[in-house]
């Protein structure tokens, strides 16, 4: 969903005209209200208006026959009079027909029999007769508080006894509402399912004590989709606005221009989400009742750390939902989740990330076909079981993450089987990001069929054998990440046909072999790392022609040797990192000449000679980090100005008189073994966004 988001900003915020049938629609709340508007400005507006109609009686009695009657002493004692008749009047039949004040915790559901019995036998429908009883659960409450406090379903209900049509039950059908939802309809019947299961919701998730700020909800005058708080920040999917609540939109495509409404009055609903991302205390579990939200499209729940159990199975009752994402819930919180969610026709993402519970996918899913899932992110450490067979019947998914989980076993084989073809005949798949050490097995061969994929990591598994030549054939890669497996043999010379690539990293495996001098064609490379392998040989003078290369890390090999000449044109270079290899020759002198970002460059333990070049003077207030020990670099290279000016200074004690610190030969200070770590250097921890 949130992929799928638009950014909205306050000039798209507006108001929707009022009906003139509004009073008509009480049922549908009728007025749309500016999104700004507190619950007290709804008050305001009915003041004013009050005070309208005032001046217009005023103005239509010329003759101020009004003002001259109540100045009359007989006429203010019968107005008196009949007042107090009204009100004993109106308490009478109050006790029968008229909805209690949302404020009246004196409510009696006895006093509304005939209002409860038929609320009772819509609610029944998603919840069990015993639930409804227990007079401590969430559902009782919801029902109570539905009968009592809730005038927009009690009017429903009430107006239905003078309607002559009838549902299938034999009872009048309630009335419609104003033009409802185009995911669940007009019925109102749908809308006093809707409030009940929110109600359900509210209650269920008040576990220990009320939510922090309760935004609107359970508001019994308003719309369900005034039920919100407006909040500013600078975030998606609402641009600065971020209402916490239920928020209603009068489009359904994300691609259509939208407004905030907050109510059916003028329009459909296209868009119904429950957008939860700040903590508000909400503790208990998910409700059975929360699948039946009829017209829910988007479902954000982020940061509430009380929540416990699983989500429920009825959620796939949510036919229209477009998209879920649970993000920073407790460890109480997880569980299967329920098969039902992946058949959601209308489904395109799903995010439950950074969660502290347990969570496993389905062993199956009874899928019809006509799935729309585009996007499954799941970075969980409770994450546990293996991938998914049944992901291959998503046709057009595009992003599959799976990161920092405990799944084991192999990529399944089904993953790149029919029908995860599109109609176009080729894999829809463009990014596949699975982080897990018990991912074990070998690189299977059918994702080099992937053709339109730009993003392939498999970081931190267990993968044994080569990287498959038939790479060579992913000609929209982007970023190509296996870092830290166990995988041998050689790197492939295919893999500089791919014209895209900006990141290539494969450090920490058992790659062996010779740098390919094809891999000079690279020209959109910014990252390189080859860190932690068993390489040999020289730098190709290909390599000289990357000059797009920003990163590279070449630490920790077997016997990488020679000069190092061929980086001395990459002008866009930031960091060098050589430590733990054999290079030698003198320093070029044009490297770092031409760059005027940050330098950080490590050339500790190899067999560099001569001095330093005047570059790393020259620039010595942009060197953040600078490594030249266990060389046989000159004696005195590090003068007074790079002594001063590189914070991070790591030298031999005949290279740096000038150091407060330095490195004997024989020194076993952890200052003279100390290498970067390349992966929080260059924001690879963070993922492929920094690259794309």
């Amino acid at each position: 969903m949130l992929d799928s988001a638009i950014t909205l900003d306050e000039s798209n915020v507006r108001v929707l005209p009022m009906s003139k049938d509004d009073d008509a629609t009480e049922g549908s709340g009728g007025t749309n209200v500016d999104v700004n508007a507190t619950p007290d400005d709804d008050i305001v507006q009915d003041d004013e208006d009050s005070a309208h109609e005032m001046e217009v009686e005023k103005e239509g009695d010329p003759k101020g026959g009004l003002n001259k009657f109540v100045k009359s002493p007989k006429a203010f004692i019968l107005l008196t009079s009949l007042l107090l008749s009204s009100i004993a009047l109106g308490v009478a039949i109050g006790s029968k027909d008229a909805a209690v004040s949302s404020t009246d915790e004196t409510c009696v559901v006895e006093n509304f029999q005939e209002r409860y019995n038929r609320a009772r036998s819509i609610v029944s429908n998603i919840t069990s007769d015993d639930t409804l009883a227990n007079a401590t659960s969430p559902q009782n409450r919801a029902l109570e508080w539905l009968v009592c406090h809730d005038r927009i379903s009690s009017s429903l209900i009430d107006r239905a006894a003078g309607s002559s049509s009838s549902s299938g039950s034999g009872l009048p059908s309630l009335p419609t509402q104003a033009h409802g939802f185009v995911v669940g309809g007009d019925s109102g019947e749908s809308q006093v399912l809707r409030r009940y299961a929110l109600a359900v919701f509210f209650y269920s998730t008040s576990e220990s004590g009320p939510w922090t700020d309760q935004w609107n909800f359970l508001s019994g005058e308003k719309h369900e989709c005034a039920w919100h708080t407006n909040k500013t920040r600078a975030n998606f999917p609402y641009g600065e606005f971020d209402p916490a609540g239920v928020v209603c939109m009068d489009r359904i495509n994300f691609q259509e221009p939208r407004s905030i409404i907050l109510n059916d009055g003028e329009v459909e609903v296209g868009h119904m989400g429950l957008n939860i991302r700040f903590p508000n205390n909400l503790t208990g579990t998910i409700p059975t009742e929360f699948g039946h939200i009829q017209g829910m499209t988007g479902i954000d729940l982020q940061y509430q750390k009380g929540l416990y159990g699983p989500i429920p199975s009825t959620i796939g009752n949510l036919v229209g939902l477009e998209g879920i994402s649970i993000l920073f819930a407790g460890p109480g919180f997880g569980g299967v989740i329920p098969s039902s969610l992946f058949t959601i026709p209308t489904l395109e993402w799903i995010t439950l990330q950074y969660n502290e519970g347990i969570f496993s996918f389905p062993p199956s899913i009874n899928s019809h076909g006509n799935l729309s899932l585009l996007g499954l992110f799941v970075k969980s450490s409770g994450l546990s079981g293996t991938i998914p067979s049944f992901l291959s019947e998503f046709s057009s998914i595009t992003q599959l993450s799976l990161e920092d989980s405990s799944l084991e076993g192999t990529i399944p084989d089904s993953l790149g089987a029919p029908p995860s073809i599109n109609s176009q005949g080729s894999h829809s798949l463009l990014g596949i990001n699975i982080l897990s050490s018990g991912l074990s097995g070998t690189i299977p061969s059918f994702l080099s069929e992937f053709s339109s994929i730009t993003q392939l990591s498999l970081e931190d598994s267990s993968l044994e054998g080569t990287i498959p030549d038939s790479f060579g054939a992913l000609t929209s890669l982007n970023f190509f990440n296996l870092r830290d497996n166990s995988l041998s043999g050689t790197l492939p010379e295919s893999l500089g046909r791919l014209p895209e690539l900006t990141a290539i990293v494969l450090g920490k495996n058992k790659l062996t072999g010779r740098l390919p001098s094809g891999w000079g064609n690279l020209t959109k490379l910014r990252l390189l790392d080859l860190s932690y392998n068993d390489l040999t040989g020289e730098i190709p003078p290909a390599f000289s022609e990357l000059r797009s290369l920003e990163h590279i890390s070449l630490q920790h090999n077997a016997d990488l040797h020679g000069p190092i000449s061929a980086f001395e044109s990459l002008g866009n270079m930031s960091s060098l990192l050589l430590y733990g290899n054999n290079f030698s020759s003198t320093i070029p002198e044009g490297l770092f000449s031409n760059f005027t970002g940050q330098i950080f460059a490590d050339f500790g333990h190899n067999n560099f000679t001569g001095a330093l070049p005047e570059t790393f003077t020259q620039w010595a207030s942009d060197t953040s980090y600078l490594a030249i020990m266990a060389n046989n670099f000159d004696d005195g290279v590090v003068d007074g100005v790079i002594c001063e000016e590189v914070p991070t200074l790591f030298a031999d004690c005949d290279s740096c008189p000038c150091c407060k610190t330095c490195c004997d030969k024989d020194s076993a200070s952890a200052n003279c073994h100390f290498d970067l770590d390349f992966s929080i250097l260059t924001g690879l921890v963070c993922g492929a966004w920094w690259f794309t």
